[in-house]
Formats: structure tokens, sequence, C-alpha cells
């Protein structure tokens, strides 16, 4: 996907709904969830339930992490950890 459809999203998207836990039936599509281009999610969403996910790389996590040091940050352990 184009930088230009990725802004164009943005700008739709923010002009439905400011907030991540409104994508709901019969405004607007359930379950909001952004892919990568390689088809794996790095936003997921259950909107009614209030809640979200990130899917980050390693700098990703440590970037949103610097951005947000003052908002505690639980990070899931990852598949396979703990096992030799």
């Amino acid at each position: 996907m184009s930088s230009d459809t990725n802004q164009q999203f943005v700008h739709a998207a923010r002009s439905q709904t400011r907030r991540l836990f409104q994508w709901e039936q019969p405004n607007l599509p359930e379950d909001l969830c952004l892919f990568r281009a390689t088809g794996e999610p790095w936003l997921g969403t259950i909107a009614h339930e209030r809640s979200a996910w990130l899917n980050l790389t390693a700098s990703e996590g440590a970037a949103v992490a610097a951005e947000l040091a003052l908002v505690p940050v639980r990070r899931a352990s990852s598949p396979g950890a703990g096992s030799s």
C-alpha cells in the first residue's frame, strides 16, 4: 500500500471518529484491525470489550515505550519464551 493510500485512510478514519473503541456497528465496521504488507496484523481491536493490542517489532515497541514513558506498557511474552 502506498504512503498516499495510507494517508487517505488516516484522513477517512479520523473524519469518522477519533476514538478507537467507537469502531462499532451500526455506525462503523466492528473491530478495527490494521495489517502490515506481509498480512500480519499490527493493530487489533475488540471494540465492545474495550480491548486492543499492537503487534510490534522490538524496535517499534521500544519507540512506543519511549513515547509513552509515563504510561504502563504490558508486554506479552514472545512465542516460545521460556522454553529450552
